[in-house]
């Protein structure tokens, strides 16, 4: 194996006459290929790039030709121990964020990156303990890499964008939690917005507030849009004014003003937990008639919530028992009891109705009944993940 801390600062010469010395590797095609095309050399005059192939190797030493080809040095370009080492990138196959410690490459007719080492062994070798290291070398594959520049947060190894998209949302949370903040930008970039906003709903609230009040305006937008209402409710009571005004002026008046009225509920009642967009139909519609209007929506509800002609609460449907439920029947027919709470209730007394119900929904009404919200299982889920957080970090 030969790594990149083996081969800086190697010396260079033209005919037997010390000439530089190795100093970096630069990819070519802003790293479209692991291939190696440059050679960053520096002698007295500076810093300067020669193709590859203009060098050759023997017994450590690098030659190069006599005529060869320079390449003003562009810091631009990639460099792998200026660019690489030492940044932190996600590893796809562990779903964590490592330490570029050294970077593997393969010498075949040329060089070209194979993988990156996270172990201390890395650290040793770069000290010049390498042959009295008796610590294990642990690589990752280059295919499963995905790196980012510290400075701009431009994705710069993007070989395994797709392997990331893969990922749960619950899963791309802890990664966003671990980076920094350019990485965390140049992460939710390559996302796709609705998985972007997923995984942005399953970080904690410290991750949330960072990438909402640094992320790009219209990337902001694209990931707003896609949002659950009370998630953005509960981060816009986190962040300064300016960073409010600034997601309220991205979202629809419509949008905005109902995540205004979440903002005015504490996050630990009916009211902060709801989610106040829901599917509902008039207690009169038949099974069959809710079903022609469920094949037009974009997205399945889980549940239909069932209301009279005043948006008064009958109760609610979960959306798979209209399947077998005969289509000419009224849909409060299939309704058993209504559970609800109100919106200023307390999340003990809501816990409690989930756990004793079993349920996976439930409506939150006013003080006249009638229906203003609901509260999703999954947000029950993340406020005690939440709480646990705090708990943890005390």
């Amino acid at each position: 194996m030969t790594f990149v801390s083996q081969l800086i600062k190697k010396p260079v010469f033209i005919d037997d006459t010390k000439y530089a010395k190795v100093i970096d590797f630069g990819l070519q095609s802003k790293l479209q290929s692991p291939e190696i095309s440059t050679a960053l050399l520096k002698n007295k005059s500076g810093k300067f790039a020669v193709p590859l192939n203009e060098t050759s190797q023997k017994d450590g030493i690098f030659y190069l030709k006599k005529n060869y080809t320079s390449i003003p040095y562009n810091p631009d370009d990639f460099y792998l121990a200026e660019d690489l080492l030492d940044k932190q990138v996600i590893d796809i196959t562990g779903k964590r964020m490592v330490r570029v410690n050294d970077v593997l490459l393969k010498e075949n007719e040329g060089m070209k990156v194979t993988g990156i080492d996270v172990s201390f062994a890395g650290i040793l070798r770069r000290l010049g303990f390498g042959s009295l290291n008796p610590l294990k070398t642990v690589t990752i594959p280059w295919s499963a890499v995905e790196a980012f520049d510290y400075q701009t947060g431009d994705v710069r190894v993007k070989l395994g964008k797709s392997n990331l998209s893969m990922l749960h949302p619950a899963e791309i949370a802890d990664i966003l939690e671990e980076a920094g903040t350019k990485e965390r930008e140049g992460i939710v970039e390559v996302l796709d917005a609705e998985i972007a906003a997923d995984a942005i709903e399953e970080a904690n609230s410290e991750t949330q507030e960072a990438i909402l009040e640094q992320l790009p305006t219209n990337q902001l937008k694209k990931i707003l849009e896609k949002m659950q209402l009370s998630e953005i409710a509960d981060v816009a009571n986190e962040v300064p004014p300016q960073t409010v005004k600034k997601i309220l002026r991205l979202l629809s008046a419509e949008r905005a003003k109902r995540v205004e009225k979440l903002m005015l509920f504490p996050d630990d009642v009916a009211g902060g937990l709801m989610q106040p967009t829901f599917y509902k139909v008039t207690k009169e519609k038949t099974i069959g008639e809710t079903l022609g209007e469920f094949s037009k929506l974009k997205v399945q509800p889980e549940a239909v919530i069932v209301t009279d002609k005043e948006n008064k609460l009958v109760g609610h449907v979960h959306a798979n028992e209209l399947l077998n439920a005969n289509p000419s029947t009224e849909i409060h027919s299939l309704i058993t009891e209504p559970f609800f709470v109100f919106e200023d209730e307390s999340f003990s007394d809501i816990f409690r109705k989930f756990a004793q119900y079993n349920l996976r929904i439930l409506p939150v009404v006013d003080q006249d009944n009638k229906v203003i919200g609901v509260i999703s299982i999954d947000a029950v889920i993340r406020r005690i993940e939440e709480e646990e957080e705090k708990d943890d970090a005390i």
